[in-house]
């Protein structure tokens, strides 16, 4: 190897590495700033942050996702749904054919 590769490999052994300080220091500010974010939005529980709030939790706002929650479509009905798996129908109506479901989805609609 030249003096011309020695110098050019020394210096990007040098740039390599204060790259990598340089993401490691952002990355420890990152977690300590969502860390902070979640004690203070209330995400932490006794024995430690919970694995169920911080799977649901933004990074931007740090707060806890609330679920959805949606009556069922059924004309009349006033019970919470299952969820879209179920078309947003109830545990009663969710069991309805799918064309009399869709129906009751356009009326609604319109």
């Amino acid at each position: 190897m030249s003096q011309l590769d020695d110098t050019l490999n020394s210096i990007l052994a040098r740039v390599a590495t204060e790259v990598a300080q340089a993401v490691r220091e952002d990355i420890a500010a990152e977690v300590v700033r969502v860390v902070s974010g979640l004690s203070e939005a209330g995400g932490a529980r006794k024995g430690g942050l919970a694995g169920a709030s911080l799977a649901r939790t933004s990074v931007k706002g740090a707060r806890p996702t609330t679920p959805v929650r949606r009556p069922c479509p059924f004309p009349g009905c006033k019970r919470q749904s299952t969820g879209p798996r179920f078309s947003w129908f109830c545990a009663l109506h969710r069991d309805l054919p799918k064309e009399e479901r869709d129906k009751i989805r356009a009326a609604r609609r319109a």
